[in-house]
C-alpha cells in the first residue's frame, strides 16, 4: 500500500566525473522532493553546470498533480541559480515516469533539462554528451 513505505534517499558528488548521484528508495512525498530542491538551492560547492543521476528505480512518487505544479516551479527557481542542470532520472514505475514526463512538459525553465531512462548506461551517456 502506497504511503507506508519510509523513503530512504543517498546522495554523493563525483568531483572527478561533475555528477551529483542520487539513489531514492521507498515512498517520495512532496517534502523529500521540495527539501532535496531546497539543499540544491542553497548548495555551493555543486558545479554551475550541473548534472543529476538519480536511480529511482525502487522508489514511488506519492504526491498529487498539484503538488507535481508545486515541485515544477520550485525546479524553475533553482535553475535561475545554475547555469544548466541536466537531470537523468531512471524509472521503472509508470507513474514516477508519467509523473516526470508531466514535469519536463510543464517546465517553463530551459535552463533544467529532465530526462527519464531505463537503463544506468543510457543516462549517463546522456549525461555526458
Amino acid at each position: 500500500m502506497a504511503g507506508n513505505n519510509i523513503s530512504n534517499v543517498e546522495k554523493r558528488f563525483d568531483e572527478k566525473e561533475g555528477i551529483l548521484y542520487i539513489k531514492a528508495t521507498g515512498d517520495l512525498k512532496i517534502e523529500y522532493m521540495l527539501n532535496g530542491i531546497e539543499l540544491l538551492s542553497n548548495s555551493d560547492f555543486l558545479p554551475r553546470q550541473l548534472k543529476i543521476f538519480e536511480d529511482s528505480r525502487e522508489s514511488k512518487a506519492v504526491f498529487s498533480l498539484d503538488e507535481l505544479k508545486l515541485i515544477t516551479y520550485k525546479l524553475g527557481l533553482l535553475a535561475d541559480k545554475y547555469i544548466s542542470i541536466r537531470h537523468a532520472v531512471i524509472h521503472l514505475d509508470p507513474i514516477n515516469t508519467a509523473y516526470a514526463m508531466l514535469l519536463n512538459e510543464n517546465n517553463k525553465n530551459k535552463k533544467y533539462i529532465l530526462k527519464v531512462f531505463s537503463t544506468a548506461e543510457a543516462a549517463t551517456i546522456w549525461l555526458n554528451l
